[in-house]
């Protein structure tokens, strides 16, 4: 979850990007936005941290590494997900290209952590047998 935080912090800058509840000034209410509108996005105080959603970049990984743990626990998770889901679209946080970049950016975080940890199991071995006495 760490280093999620930490990617999603560097994408942040890469892709700078305020969630429709920053951009538009009448959302949810009016659903016709004009580039007017857009003014808000510029004003200071605005966070821009929309792409990609570390909302659902955690709860994939919650639910990738709850996965095993059984069908009431999956169906759960999944439900997490879920309302997780139309909870940022909702609250316009995010928008629903947010949430797409979310899967890559998980999928990646699990493949670097996993990577991390394999590599430490192979240089386990090593790290004891040259701090064994005797040797």
């Amino acid at each position: 979850m760490i280093v999620a935080g930490f990617i999603g912090f560097a994408l942040y800058r890469v892709f700078p990007a305020a969630g429709p509840r920053y951009a538009f000034a009448t959302f949810p209410l009016s659903p016709q936005w004009t580039n007017s509108q857009l003014h808000r996005v510029i004003l200071p105080g605005v966070r821009l941290n929309a792409m990609p959603s570390l909302h659902v970049v955690w709860t994939l990984l919650i639910l990738r590494y709850g996965w095993a743990l059984g069908p009431v626990q999956r169906y759960g998770l999944v439900l997490f997900l879920v309302l997780t889901i139309l909870a940022t679209l909702g609250s316009g946080e995010h928008y629903a290209v947010d949430l797409i970049a979310a899967l890559p950016c998980a999928v990646f975080v699990d493949w670097f952590t996993s990577s991390a940890l394999k590599l430490e199991a192979r240089w386990h071995p090593l790290r004891v047998r040259a701090n064994s006495p005797g040797q």
